[in-house]
């Protein structure tokens, strides 16, 4: 879907890391610096990855989207599949697709730990727990969802959400 008729593309592809999130989000500076009336379309092929560095290019999508008072319609497309954060990256565009057979994964966020003292473990957990339930959060809001239909798919294991339920649940607009 494009608003303007000119559509520039990014791509989410892997692992999200420092390096790959970093590179994403200078490209949608970019392009908001050369085309400022331009729509973007953002390409999901991502198994998820880092939450701070995934919020880096949460964030900037939705600084630049016209959701969140920014120049650019943004459409996020699951072209295979959009897998813990980047399933919260899906939801930060005016228009979210999913291929009919694209997935997103959704679960509570995974942690490890290295020997460490128990009171750095604790404050550890904290964190984490904090940021799964913004993330948590984020998807929820967007979504419209429930706090049963939210638990439903939030938890301990992988869950695999194909394109028609995603589209029953809001976590996209529209199955292209």
């Amino acid at each position: 879907m494009s608003r303007t008729g000119h559509v520039h593309r990014a791509y989410l592809i892997g692992h999200i890391s420092e390096e790959t999130a970093t590179a994403l989000v200078k490209e949608l500076y970019e392009i908001d610096e050369r085309y400022p009336e331009s729509d973007i379309e953002l390409v999901i092929n991502s198994q998820g990855g880092n939450i701070i560095d995934g919020l880096s290019v949460y964030s900037t999508l939705v600084e630049l989207s016209e959701r969140g008072n920014g120049k650019h319609f943004i459409t996020t497309k699951v072209r295979g599949m959009a897998g813990s954060m980047a399933t919260v990256i899906l939801q930060a565009g005016d228009w979210r697709v999913s291929g009919e057979f694209d997935v997103t994964i959704w679960h509570e966020a995974k942690m490890s730990f290295d020997a460490d003292f128990v009171s750095t473990i604790k404050r550890d957990v904290a964190v984490w727990e904090y940021q799964d339930a913004m993330l948590s959060g984020l998807v929820q809001q967007r979504a419209g969802l429930t706090d049963e239909e939210c638990k439903a798919l939030h938890g301990p294991v992988d869950r695999l959400v194909f394109a028609k339920e995603a589209l029953a649940l809001n976590l996209i607009d529209a199955i292209a």
